[in-house]
């Protein structure tokens, strides 16, 4: 019987890319619902921290949500928290794993740029764009990433949202 694929520990080392576009503001609702969520945690303390979720209030995004850690002088992030519903879209958890074991050398390099853009300007980015490889290249998606504290309250980790459109 043939490995399967999806497996974390069969794949290849890059197995994964995607076509993408920066966007000015988000279009799906849930990407509207966490920025809107995030916004509200800003104004009430200044910062979004770990501890700010899971929420009730935004239990129906927890699936979609992805948590990175910048490691190695941010020049790589550790997916400290993965969704059940990107793990079952995807067919894949890539919880404790590198991004740069993940994705293609030049889908890698942008994703790190706009990861290191919100953790230097503490500013939300937005992406619109499709998946390429995994088989799921028809998957039309929005990402939504937004600046973290890290648990210490003094490391400056990335959250994530990857929203699919229908």
């Amino acid at each position: 019987m043939a490995p399967d694929p999806k497996t974390p520990a069969e794949q290849p080392s890059n197995p994964f890319g995607s076509d993408e576009r920066e966007i000015d503001a988000p279009t799906l609702p849930g990407s509207i619902a966490l920025l809107e969520f995030w916004r509200a945690k800003v104004a009430a303390s200044g910062a979004m921290r770990r501890g700010d979720f899971p929420a009730r209030e935004i239990a129906a995004l927890l699936p979609w949500l992805i948590v990175y850690e910048p490691v190695d002088g941010g020049s790589d992030c550790v997916l400290r928290l993965i969704g059940t519903g990107l793990v079952e879209r995807y067919g894949a958890d890539f919880t404790g794993r590198r991004l740069g074991e993940l994705m293609t050398p030049e889908s890698f390099k942008t994703a790190m740029a706009r990861l290191t853009a919100v953790t230097e300007t503490q500013m939300p980015r937005f992406t619109s764009g499709r998946l390429i490889g995994l088989d799921r290249d028809f998957i039309v998606f929005e990402i939504v990433v937004l600046p973290l504290l890290a648990p210490d309250g003094v490391g400056k980790w990335v959250l994530g949202g990857m929203f699919l459109k229908g």
